[in-house]
């Protein structure tokens, strides 16, 4: 079983200030997907985890591919209701290619403390 563990796959602490696109995983082969989100302040707006199967476009380099290099399919949502929160979301028996996460920004301010990745296949 191939087990991978991204700790931070938005870069950092993240301000909900603006809409946020995450780092793009490579899942192929995984089966099972954890994606753990926590988030303080009073944003409004959308979590959404998102898959593609698109493939590497020409001339770009497989392990720095940018969000924009690939179109997206919402898997599942949750909305930020003005309110601190965490999102625990999953995805098995995935065949999707790549998955990630989109904050989609409505209103208010604040800050993602957690956004980790775990998968296995």
């Amino acid at each position: 079983m191939r087990t991978i563990r991204v700790e931070d796959i938005l870069g950092g602490t993240t301000s909900m200030a603006d809409d946020i696109n995450g780092t793009p995983i490579d899942i192929s082969h995984l089966n099972n997907v954890a994606v753990h989100l926590v988030w303080t302040g009073t944003p409004t707006g959308t979590w959404r985890l998102q898959v593609s199967n698109d493939k590497v476009p020409a001339g770009v380099d497989k392990n720095s591919i940018a969000y924009s290099n690939l179109t997206w399919i919402d898997a599942d949502t949750q909305a930020g209701g003005g309110a601190a929160g965490s999102k625990l979301f999953t995805l098995t028996n995935t065949g999707a290619k790549w998955v990630t996460v989109m904050w989609d920004d409505t209103s208010g301010t604040g800050t993602v403390t957690t956004a980790t990745m775990h998968a296995k296949g």
